[in-house]
Order: C-alpha cells, then sequence, then structure tokens
C-alpha cells in the first residue's frame, strides 16, 4: 500500500495476492468457529485465539480452559472423538508451548481435515504442569490428547498413525490447474504425481488436460480414498493409483513429474528424480518456504490459484520446474 512505483501488472498481482489470502483467513475463520462451537457444545470451555487477516495456510488455532474449576491434569480425553466429529483427525506427535500461567506448558495437538480444502485446527490445552517436569511426564500428559481416537491403537502409539508433513494434505485444487499450465502440460501426456495423496492433481490432469496419469503413495487410507476418486470420476483407464514408495517409482514414459512434499523430502530426492527423468520431460516442485534446491530449477514463477466458490479451496505458492537437458 505504500509503494508508488509499481508497475500496473505488479499492483494487479499484488491486489489480487491480498485478495486470496484475505479471503483464506476468512475461511479459516469460519472453520474455527465451526469447532470453537461444537466444543463449546459438547461440555468443554474453547476460545478461538485471533486469526491473521492474511494466511497462506488454512491454520487456526483453539485454547481450550478448565472447565468448572476442575484441577485436571492433561487434556480432556474426549477431544479426539469431538474433533473426529467434525472429520479432523490427529496429525503428528504432541508438543509443548509455554502456558498463559507463568512458568507452565500446554499441550498441543494439530488436527487435519482433509476435504475439497485442506483445514488445520492446532488446539492448545493447559496440562497444569511446571516447564521443569520430566519429560516422560510431559509425554504421558501428551498422549491423554489422542486417547480414544477412532484412528485404532492405545495411547501409547496414537501419535504415530500419521506422519505430520506440515501443510502439505494436498494441493488447494485451486491451485492445480495453474500449476499444470505453468508446467506446459497438454492432452495426451503423462504426469506421475511423487505422493499423490487423495489423487486430485491427477483427476485434474486427466479432466481439464485430458491427460494420463500415474500417482505413488504410501498411505494406505490415502491410496483408497484416491481409487474411490478415480472410479467415481470414470478414469479407471486413465489413472492409476500405485501403492508404494515414491523413490521406487517408475518415471518410463512420463511427461511431467509432479512434487508437493516437504521441502526437506524434496531436496533429498530431487538429483535421484532428475537422473531418472525420461528424454523431453520435466519435474514441477511447488513450496510455499523458502527452499534452497540442490540443483538449480530452470524456471520459478509465483502462482496464483482462485476458488472463488470456495475461499479455502484457492491458493499462494512458488512453482519450480527442472527439466531433462541429458541428451
Amino acid at each position: 500500500e505504500r509503494r508508488t512505483d509499481l508497475g500496473p501488472e505488479s499492483a494487479t498481482l499484488l491486489a489480487e495476492t491480498d485478495g486470496l489470502l484475505r479471503a483464506l483467513a476468512a475461511a479459516t475463520e469460519t472453520v474455527g468457529q465451526q469447532v470453537t462451537k461444537h466444543l463449546n457444545q459438547a461440555g468443554l470451555s474453547a476460545e478461538l485465539m485471533p486469526v491473521p487477516r492474511h494466511l497462506q495456510h488454512a491454520t487456526a488455532t483453539v485454547r481450550l480452559y478448565p472447565s468448572g474449576g476442575t484441577d485436571t491434569h492433561g487434556p480432556p480425553p474426549t477431544l479426539a472423538p469431538l474433533m473426529a466429529d467434525l472429520g479432523f483427525h490427529p496429525v503428528g506427535a504432541p508438543s509443548f508451548e509455554d502456558g498463559q500461567q507463568s512458568g507452565e506448558v500446554d499441550v498441543l495437538v494439530s488436527f487435519v481435515r482433509r476435504q475439497d480444502a485442506t483445514s488445520r485446527i492446532r488446539v492448545l490445552t493447559p496440562s497444569r504442569l511446571p516447564r521443569q517436569s520430566g519429560v516422560n511426564r510431559l509425554r504421558r500428559t501428551a498422549k491423554g490428547v489422542l486417547r480414544n481416537t477412532p484412528l485404532g491403537g492405545s495411547a501409547d502409539n496414537a501419535g504415530d498413525a500419521d506422519q505430520d508433513l506440515g501443510i502439505f494434505l494436498g494441493t488447494p485444487l485451486g491451485l492445480i490447474s495453474p500449476l499444470l499450465t505453468f508446467a506446459g502440460f497438454e492432452r495426451g501426456q503423462h504426469v506421475t504425481d511423487l505422493g499423490c495423496g487423495d489423487g486430485r492433481v491427477l483427476i485434474e490432469a486427466a479432466q481439464a488436460f485430458g491427460g494420463r496419469g500415474r500417482g505413488y503413495e504410501t498411505d494406505a487410507d490415502l491410496v483408497r480414498r484416491a481409487r474411490a476418486a478415480v472410479d467415481a470420476a470414470g478414469l479407471a483407464d486413465r489413472v492409476d493409483i500405485v501403492h508404494g514408495d515414491a523413490a521406487a517409482a517408475d518415471l518410463t514414459g512420463t511427461d511431467l513429474v509432479f512434487l508437493f512434499l516437504p521441502p526437506e523430502t524434496v531436496t533429498g530426492m530431487l538429483e535421484g528424480t532428475l537422473a531418472k527423468l525420461p528424454k523431453g520431460a520435466a519435474l514441477l516442485s511447488h513450496e510455499q518456504l523458502v527452499t534452497r534446491f540442490p540443483v538449480a530449477p530452470d524456471r520459478s514463477n509465483l502462482i496464483l490459484g482462485h476458488d472463488r466458490s470456495n475461499p479455502a479451496a484457492s491458493g499462494i505458492t512458488v512453482a519450480s520446474l527442472w527439466y531433462n537437458h541429458r541428451p
């Protein structure tokens, strides 16, 4: 707003970006309000923390307070099932943050809902334990968050049910077509998605671009969801979902490799994947965080994806593209 030396294209881009981030923040606040209302109706004492006016990721924070003045130790065991009522499940291991009371710690658990728009809710709940408490005691307290989860298993291993891959959990739907367009993907071409999640990129490539695709995914639940989505779209003859490790992917005949994984994962597998690219193929990765790649991309560009009917499915990212330069 303070710049007066911007050209019309730059000013338009900044205005579109500002509007996109504001819309995402508003949609995220709505989700946070729904979660807070549901938890309060269930008898918990929950408060939605202020949501920043500009968001790159659909993440909101809800704080729980002790109810009725009871001196509870650890979070209520009903939290995970209540979040499951709204389609959220815990990801990653619980962690700790400084509590509101000096010297105490709060338990932090992230819950994610995988839909057209991926939403993350961070739940902070007081442990009522001093920061100097033993590590084992803090861990036992944190595991209470996951007690009675629908994921199965005991509280001792419930936190291992999913590996937290940052904000991954699906490229926003509004970004997929702009990303494929940036990569020059065309009708009849083949895309390989390494870590394909629920198959959304492959389905869009087939439906909107007339392409074909294969996805690799290690999460059995996501494999089932991806195959069901492919079947529902009538694309079983053009899209294949493989339950397997992306590192062992067969790239023969592919025109484009799509990567949306944590930055450290991308940097670790980039050189090996580039070495396997067929002649004339390209590799596309996108990330909202600054990433130092071991091989500089041939092209990089800011990508905006608008979904006006569902702002939470919109997104902003930086796409990087590598070409196979081998003769």
